[in-house]
């Protein structure tokens, strides 16, 4: 039997392939919103895999005051640990609910008094902390206080209050680790 173009059964294998060749072009037809301001990356364990998962919360400008307002969870991702590879990406925009009041504004007391010198120096060690983190969140899903502290002190209390809905055994580990009460940490 003859498949050539000039053949029906031809011409439907050279449309598919075509079809085919733009389904290796999604990465240029998606597009993801990522306009907000994204969290510190949180520790989960999927199928005993350590990953991150990164809280996009949306924002809007106050003018008043020249401050974000935080507003609801706008979308989550989920990568390898310090990778950019896009394991998973949640868009929330659909179920949000623009009734609700603002979370807070940023940035919060913690860090609204530090230069940027002194904030860079912040992020940069609780950065520094997080492979003893994750080594020890995929052990035992706890973290070392000195990086729930770091953790805590830079990100914002609304994203923690979210990340229990996401990131629920590392919010637990957060609190587990402020044994002394020292970090600033919401209640549910």
């Amino acid at each position: 039997m003859k498949y050539g173009a000039d053949t029906r059964m031809g011409q439907i294998g050279a449309d598919w392939q075509g079809t085919m060749f733009q389904t290796g072009q999604f990465p240029r037809i998606f597009s993801y919103d990522t306009r907000g301001l994204w969290s510190y990356p949180a520790l989960i364990l999927r199928e005993r895999r350590l990953l991150w998962l990164h809280l996009m919360l949306e924002t809007e400008t106050d003018g008043d005051s020249n401050r974000l307002v935080l507003l609801s969870p706008a979308a989550v991702a989920v990568t390898p640990p310090n990778s950019s590879r896009l394991l998973e990406y949640r868009d929330l925009a659909a179920f949000r609910d623009r009734s609700l009041e603002p979370m807070g504004r940023y940035p919060g007391r913690a860090i609204a008094g530090m230069r940027v010198r002194e904030f860079t120096a912040a992020e940069t060690g609780l950065l520094c902390l997080y492979p003893g983190a994750e080594t020890e969140f995929g052990a035992c899903k706890r973290v070392p206080p000195a990086f729930a502290e770091a953790y805590c002190r830079l990100s914002h209390p609304a994203f923690i209050g979210c990340l229990r809905d996401f990131a629920g055994d590392f919010v637990k580990a957060l609190h587990a680790a402020n044994k002394e009460g020292v970090i600033a940490l919401p209640r549910s």
